[in-house]
């Protein structure tokens, strides 16, 4: 779950 954890911030980041 640790992919997921660090694909979803990757995702956050690219948002803001």
């Amino acid at each position: 779950m640790l992919f997921l954890r660090v694909f979803r911030h990757t995702v956050w980041r690219e948002i803001e």
